[in-house]
């Protein structure tokens, strides 16, 4: 084994290192940094536990840059109260609409300076903040201002298979999230000193004063700078659906096509004079000129974590060359990851740092030969690599994204060499010639412009078919991920071995369905923030008790929510949607889930907004029953005024182990009414209370006949309502019952067997700063994580639930 494979070994045994760290719960104190470093250190000098050395140096670096992370969220004295800020903008805001249909900045600004009650504080490292600003002025990047604001820490919805918001933010190194209140003293000092911010704003605007309202504009701003907020949810679905969206914001995809321009552009330039080809100058010229080409691409892209993660890989790649090292293509990809998590180690978290890392790793496994020498065939450039990528990331998609496209390898055939070989070369040049010659840069516009709408249309035709193509259930078990693995491996492996045709079969369990089917009554309260939506399972049936909330701008949980959370589960078909009523924070996400999967049957108490008239209308007395399940509607009895609260629909649902009411938004005169009809009837396990926990809701009567074992409360957190009042807890809790919030909890499972498990308490990672269950995630950790477990700063937790072990799995 020569030097090179040793050190790509101890560089994947770092990777590991690195990645394992994920799985803490909570980081050691300092001091037991010092004595892991000294261990690691001590292994290093023993041959044979170098490579456990090296683990221990990537756990240790991930360890001491997440405490470098979570060192810049803001204090948690600062939240929700008025502060006065002075800062620079560092992006480019970003417009969108309220409900109300008044305008809102969303942007990021480097602070240096707070006040606070009178009392100013000056950083020496500026903070970052992502802010929201509803009727504000004209602001551009690289502008200096004074802001009054109301901050909080960023926060995550908990839910399976749901973003991770929380630690997304503070990847990008932003400490705290909030909004800039009305105030005479919220001004625009002058400029500040981020440059590469207001060359990107020139060139946003300029693109924006020629397009106008041609909707080509968003797909352009998007490749020439980053600017990917302006693509209209249909573009969005299309780009998805036709597995493109890749192509058209800049990612590493795009800064590795530009440097392969760049390269040959140089090379030609370089090829001038024959003696400089000769001497190889030629070469290195074409080297350097690719690095030049693709970092200006990067800067225009705002240096995002991609695009830094794409040049951090390209100069590893084109040092080696410039140095002359003949150097195996996957020694060159081991320094590029090694340079990569040196630098953002918290990009293992990230799913396209292993996509990219591993499209990569999958185009070298073909040919064992030097990256200088590599040749492929026209086949192998076309769609037998689109066939490669496919087949070896379906596991990893399944685990990371859950869904994929069928008509991605067709479309990217042609996708693929038409951006970044056509598209994007002649919208860089016409962004270079902007400055230098107008006419001429309008002229480059123009035809990148046609381009784009050809690319547009093709793309149009493909996703109205896409769509039925597309693989729903990638969520496969544990063994079925591993049996993909094993085809994946013998996919890649030369043509002829024994064995080797076996891989389609081995592939075949990320396509069938898998369903986690309930015993007998499964209920999932989803964390949506101040909004509701339940999940009822039976054997055999799935209903769906609203879907939580949509905001205009373009948050909106039934597809960031609910979806992920139902192909989690392995549902592709909802049996009933119950719409409790119109409000938006029941019914804002109904749109989406009914695009997202089959549904049966529409239950709503009147017409809705979203949908038009409902299958069903809900009225008391109806009543089914499922899988030994009965469901019984309590209310309304009559048609009440539209979206009006006490229009909501309630449903009592009675299994053999478990009783469960949902209330929807009900007042105290409903409350009367369904006491005066049902009294002890109401007596349930679990009940949703109604309307959050406000103080129109859960009389003393109503909570005295309910009486449940447990009232889940959803609401958001630190919500402005104040939900739920803590008089309403209070009722419960005296009468004997536990109260619950998925703002605390997170996304909660009752499945009749006694007790709740709320997610919370078994994804627990050190970055979410939420009460956990240290026990619990000390069993599911690797050996050497738990041993580290004795060690971690103390947090408060609450007592596990019944089998910690089984509620880990379960989720």
């Amino acid at each position: 084994m020569d030097s090179m494979e040793q050190a790509s070994i101890r560089i994947v045994l770092f990777a590991a290192g690195v990645f394992s760290a994920i799985f803490l719960p909570a980081l050691p104190a300092e001091n037991y940094l010092v004595a892991i470093f000294l261990f690691a250190l001590a292994l290093l000098r023993f041959r044979l536990l170098i490579l456990p050395g090296w683990y221990l140096l990537g756990l240790l670096w991930h360890i001491y840059s997440g405490q470098q992370v979570l060192a810049v969220e803001i204090p948690a004295a600062w939240e929700l109260r008025p502060l006065q800020i002075e800062g620079v903008v560092r992006n480019l805001p970003q417009r969108a609409v309220n409900p109300d249909g008044s305008e809102r900045l969303r942007f990021e600004m480097l602070i240096d300076q707070v006040t606070d009650g009178g009392r100013t504080l000056v950083f020496n490292r500026p903070l970052a903040l992502s802010l929201s600003w509803s009727g504000a002025p004209e602001m551009a990047a690289n502008q200096r201002w004074q802001l009054e604001v109301e901050l909080q820490r960023p926060r995550s919805l908990s839910n399976p298979g749901t973003f991770d918001y929380r630690v997304w933010v503070l990847a990008r190194g932003v400490g705290g999230t909030g909004r800039v209140l009305h105030s005479s003293r919220n001004q625009c000092l002058g400029g500040g000193h981020f440059w590469l911010g207001a060359v990107r704003q020139w060139y946003q605007r300029k693109l924006q004063s020629h397009f106008r309202d041609d909707p080509t504009s968003a797909l352009i701003q998007a490749l020439a700078i980053g600017e990917k907020s302006q693509l209209s949810q249909q573009q969005r679905r299309v780009l998805a659906s036709t597995g493109t969206a890749h192509l058209m914001v800049i990612s590493g995809l795009h800064i590795g096509l530009c440097a392969t321009a760049g390269f040959g552009l140089f090379y030609l330039l370089g090829s001038l004079r024959p003696s400089r080809v000769q001497s190889g100058a030629a070469r290195h010229f074409a080297n350097c000129g690719a690095l030049l080409l693709a970092a200006i691409y990067a800067g225009l892209a705002g240096f995002s974590v991609p695009t830094q993660r794409a040049m951090l890989m390209l100069v590893a790649y084109f040092s080696a060359r410039l140095l002359n090292r003949e150097t195996a293509a996957f020694h060159v990809l081991a320094l590029a990851l090694l340079v990569v998590l040196l630098r953002d180690p918290l990009g293992v978290i990230d799913a396209g740092f292993w996509l990219s890392f591993c499209a990569v790793a999958v185009l070298l496994a073909p040919s064992g030969r030097r990256y200088e020498n590599q040749g492929m065939s026209r086949w192998n450039l076309g769609f037998g690599l689109q066939l490669r990528l496919l087949v070896a990331l379906c596991p990893l998609m399944a685990l990371l994204l859950g869904q994929s496209s069928l008509v991605a390898p067709l479309v990217n055939l042609v996708a693929i060499p038409m951006v970044g070989f056509v598209i994007v070369p002649l919208l860089l040049a016409a962004l270079l010639a902007l400055p230098l010659c107008q006419p001429l840069g309008l002229g480059l516009l123009a035809g990148c412009a046609a381009l784009v709408k050809a690319y547009w249309q093709l793309l149009s035709c493909v996703s109205a078919i896409s769509e039925s193509w597309s693989l729903g259930n990638l969520f496969a078990t544990a063994p079925g991920i591993l049996l993909a693995l094993l085809g994946v491996w013998l996919y890649l492996l030369p043509r002829g071995l024994p064995g080797r045709m076996a891989w389609p079969v081995l592939l075949l369990p990320l396509l069938m369905p898998v369903t986690r089917a309930s015993k007998e009554l499964d209920i999932y309260a989803l964390d949506v923030g101040q909004g509701t939506s339940i999940v009822v399972q039976t054997p055999g049936h799935v209903l769906l008790y609203d879907a939580g909330p949509a905001y205009h701008g373009g948050y909106d949980s039934g597809r960031s929510v609910v979806l992920p959370f139902l192909r989690r589960l392995g549902i592709s078909q909802i049996d009933r949607l119950v719409v409790s009523h119109g409000d938006s924070d029941h019914s804002g996400g109904v749109a989406s889930v009914m695009a997202g999967v089959r549904i049966q049957q529409v239950m709503a108490p009147g017409e809705l907004t979203s949908t038009g008239v409902p299958d069903i209308f809900c009225r008391a007395g109806m009543q089914w029953r499922w899988d030994g399940v009965i469901f019984r509607v309590l209310h309304p009895g009559t048609p009440l005024p539209k979206n009006s609260n006490n229009q909501s629909c309630v449903i009592a649902i009675e299994s053999p182990s478990m009783r469960v009411l949902l209330t929807g938004d009900i007042e105290r005169s409903v409350e009367r009414d369904l006491v005066a009809r049902h009294g002890t009837e109401l007596h349930s396990d679990v009940l949703l209370v109604p309307h959050h926990g406000s103080l129109s809701s859960s009389s003393h009567a109503f909570a005295w006949f309910a009486r449940p074992a447990t009232a889940v409360a959803t609401v958001g957190y630190r919500n402005r309502f104040g939900h739920p009042a803590r008089a309403v807890s209070d009722r419960y809790r005296e009468l004997g019952g536990v109260v619950v919030t998925t703002a605390e909890a997170g996304a909660l499972h009752f499945d009749g067997q006694g007790g709740y498990r709320p997610f919370r308490w078994f994804y627990t990672r050190y970055w979410q700063n939420y009460p956990c269950n240290l026990a619990g995630a000390s069993q599911r950790s690797w050996l050497l994580v738990a041993a580290l477990h004795t060690g971690l700063s103390s947090q408060a937790c609450q007592s596990a639930p019944r089998n910690a072990v089984e509620a880990a799995f379960m989720w």
